[in-house]
């Protein structure tokens, strides 16, 4: 790989070309998922959202989910997660030392904002890789353990803003997502009966 970058960098200079979204694309196109993600860590992006289109069209999963992953996910100041619940989760993990109400509150509540990024549908695994990710990044080392091994960060999502996609359903897990306050999804081609269940939700949310 190491060879490729070499020589993806001397054509990119030559051409004129930004050698780091270059180098981004061409490991999409290889499907280098470790080497992605290690470009969007030091600063690569898709900026034209041309490297996403091409995914989407391919209905690589795989690199949209490592896109979305390091793109887009960001600390909600507005709203917090759900206590009661995250509590209950850690409960029935054993050998986690039983989690504080107020080590609850100090994890972040996660928005996750996927607006007109041309997405044909959506994937539960993208939502929970977004949030490990964020995670990871804010949290580090103290990141608890059982958040991992219950695969339950996606908990922490409070605001969901999917709107101006190509969405013609939405995956039922969001509707159980117990921290979730806002969900947006205009813009899209979505079902009536969808759209009834998004209402739904939204009713639940706001009178709870």
């Amino acid at each position: 790989m190491s060879v490729c970058v070499c020589y993806c960098l001397c054509v990119c200079e030559g051409a004129g070309v930004d050698p780091m979204m270059s180098m981004l694309a061409l490991s999409c196109q290889r499907r280098d998922l470790s080497t992605v993600e290690l470009l969007l860590l030091h600063g690569a992006c898709d900026a034209d959202l041309s490297i996403m289109v091409s995914a989407v069209a391919s209905d690589d999963t795989q690199v949209i989910g490592v896109l979305l992953s390091r793109q887009h996910a960001y600390a909600d100041t507005k709203f917090g997660v759900n206590k009661a619940v995250l509590l209950s989760v850690q409960s029935r993990h054993a050998e986690e030392p039983r989690t504080s109400s107020q080590s609850v509150s100090s994890l972040p509540a996660i928005m996750i904002d996927w607006r007109a990024l041309k997405l044909r549908r959506l994937m539960e695994s993208w939502l929970s890789q977004a949030c490990l990710a964020y995670l990871r990044m804010s949290l580090a080392s103290s990141m608890p353990s059982w958040l991992l091994l219950l695969n339950k960060s996606a908990y922490l999502i409070t605001r969901i803003d999917v709107s101006e996609n190509h969405l013609t359903s939405l995956p039922s897990m969001l509707f159980s997502l117990p921290s979730l306050r806002i969900l947006i999804a205009a813009g899209n081609q979505v079902s009536v009966r969808c759209r009834a269940m998004v209402f739904c939700i939204l009713i639940v949310v706001y009178w709870c």
